[in-house]
């Protein structure tokens, strides 16, 4: 950006470490700019930490010195530029490149993954798939993996916008999102990736796009009726899973029902009646 801008645009980064290294260097601008204290104005007391997610190391940003610490660590755990490159995640991918490499080598026939293509069942907001999702129940299930997934974005960020949740009431809701990407977004991607986009494709299957009915969002700035919502979504997607039979994977779409529905009775719960 020139000195002379006021409306940001896209940036030109190499490599991860670029992009953080440029952060850094923000925050530090900034920092001396403004002011620590006007400059980190998230309240500590608000911020996610290790007791909510169990991740170790994980702490409030109160100034300059942690948020360059934090930077420092996703860029040596993202590429190893700093520490051991061959336990980052950069050398993790090259030893899974080679291994491929030399599977492939050994077998040219060997395929790891399933036919997957960029599928969806409709536009989003104009913006049109590259493959159409024809097989009524396929798209069912890709329905209802974007309507969960975009529900969790939804819960996240009603975490972090901390509207007037109590630090207990946002572990619930912290708890309630976690929790669904285990019982229902990583068991709805599997089967996903093995049922059919449609005749029109043949031999292509779907996957999981990650791909919500909006390109944005929104936040409810009233507790109460957001976590009503909260739950009354859930118990439609439960439903709405009940309703599905697909080929492959029928047991864990009930099994999903199961976990939205469970979900949504934990939220309810912890409404308070008027």
């Amino acid at each position: 950006m020139r000195p002379e801008e006021i409306v940001p645009r896209g940036q030109d980064f190499a490599t991860q470490g670029h992009l953080y290294r440029s952060v850094e260097r923000g925050f530090a601008h900034l920092a001396d700019k403004l002011g620590e204290d006007r400059f980190f104005i998230g309240p500590a007391f608000h911020q996610a930490d290790e007791t909510t997610f169990g991740w170790p190391d994980l702490g409030p940003i109160t100034g300059l010195e942690g948020a360059s610490r934090a930077l420092e660590r996703i860029v040596e755990q993202g590429e190893g530029a700093t520490g051991d490159w061959a336990t980052a995640h950069y050398g993790r991918f090259l030893q899974v490149l080679g291994e491929y490499l030399a599977m492939r080598e050994e077998d040219p026939g060997f395929e790891p993954a399933y036919p997957a293509v960029a599928a969806g069942v409709r536009a989003v907001e104009g913006i049109e798939p590259d493959v159409c999702i024809t097989d009524a129940t396929t798209g069912g299930c890709s329905d209802l993996f974007n309507a969960t997934y975009e529900l969790v974005l939804q819960m996240i960020a009603r975490y972090f916008a901390f509207g007037h949740e109590t630090p207990g009431q946002r572990q619930i809701l912290a708890h309630a999102a976690v929790g669904l990407m285990f019982g229902a977004i990583k068991p709805l991607g599997l089967p996903l990736a093995r049922l059919p986009a449609g005749p029109d494709h043949p031999g292509a299957t779907a996957g999981a796009n990650f791909q919500p009915p909006y390109r944005a969002s929104f936040l409810l700035p009233h507790r109460r009726s957001a976590w009503f919502r909260f739950a009354e979504r859930l118990d439609e997607l439960a439903a709405f899973a009940a309703g599905l039979h697909p080929p492959a994977g029928e047991e864990v779409v009930a099994a999903v029902s199961g976990a939205l529905g469970q979900t949504a009775s934990d939220l309810t719960g912890h409404v308070e009646a008027v």
